[in-house]
């Protein structure tokens, strides 16, 4: 299992996830619940088919207001 987690700061602000302690063999606690159906990707050409994925799920802009928000989400966490 293969979640996208919080940054790091976030993490040990509270966020859930594993930071960067994770070791590539555990599955991860949830950043976000799950809802709904999931999807997965393949080892090879993961860049690729993450992006392709995220193309499907929302638009340009949403994809701005997202990438925004983490980095808040990261710069706040830092000041905890």
């Amino acid at each position: 299992t293969v979640d996208i987690t919080w940054h790091p700061a976030a993490v040990r602000a509270g966020l859930p996830g594993l930071g960067r302690d994770w070791d590539g063999y555990r599955d991860v606690e949830f950043a976000v619940a799950v809802t709904g159906c999931g999807y997965a990707v393949g080892e090879s050409g993961f860049r690729e088919a993450k992006e392709a994925l995220r193309a499907r799920l929302y638009s340009r802009e949403e994809r701005q207001r997202r990438d925004w928000t983490l980095k808040e989400i990261a710069v706040r966490a830092e000041t905890l």
